[in-house]
């Protein structure tokens, strides 16, 4: 009896030990060495990892990475962000859009400027005229290898609610205001080793 207690003991030791050494490999490869391999790319989507965090709301790695690979992609809409931007400068404007991005959606949704199913449906049937919903996703695949949903979510909602929140404040500029006081004003952290959170704005930190 008093070995069995002692083999099970050591068995949940070891098995502790083994958990804290697999999450200190995922640590390093997520919050460090930024993985971006198949593998790393899939336990992200299954985990939700934060690599920042607005007010308390959290961004995952996924939805970052997502947002990087579409911001590498060729073909994007003129009015896109960072479109010539080196690669490390990106990644960092990357991170600020979606920072300001979950400021905007908050407070869109509490002044109800959320871009609408209708207004999301016209904007479709504008930029791909006389394309049905099968067609339109092909063509979207096809030329932006993204599905018609990441389309959505990644690049049509945001530039729509922007272009509402441009209407309610006159202009871009009263906007800029805006955001920087939000900015200011919100309470944010950012996880990654290679990011640092200053004067309202994410950027590399340089070795």
């Amino acid at each position: 009896m008093f070995f069995s207690k002692k083999i099970f003991l050591f068995s949940l030791i070891a098995l502790l030990i083994f958990i804290f050494i697999v999450c200190f490999i995922i640590l390093i490869n997520i919050y460090i060495r930024g993985a971006s391999s198949p593998f790393w790319i899939k336990l992200e989507n299954i985990i939700p990892f934060p690599v920042a965090s607005v007010n308390g709301s959290w961004i995952s790695f996924a939805h970052f990475w997502k947002y990087w690979q579409i911001a590498n992609l060729p073909d994007l809409p003129s009015d896109f962000p960072f479109l010539n931007l080196d690669p490390e400068t990106k990644k960092a404007h990357v991170l600020q859009t979606l920072i300001e991005n979950k400021i905007i959606r908050k407070t869109a949704k509490i002044e109800n400027l959320e871009a609408t199913k209708q207004e999301i449906n016209r904007q479709l049937e504008k930029e791909f005229v006389g394309k049905n919903k099968e067609e339109r996703a092909k063509t979207i695949q096809e030329v932006l290898k993204i599905s018609e949903e990441d389309y959505i979510r990644y690049i049509l909602i945001p530039s729509l609610t922007k272009q509402k929140f441009y209407q309610a404040r006159i202009a871009p500029q009263s906007f800029d205001i805006w955001m920087k006081n939000k900015l200011k004003a919100s309470k944010i952290r950012i996880f990654l080793f290679s990011f640092s959170w200053d004067k309202n704005t994410a950027s590399i930190i340089t070795k």
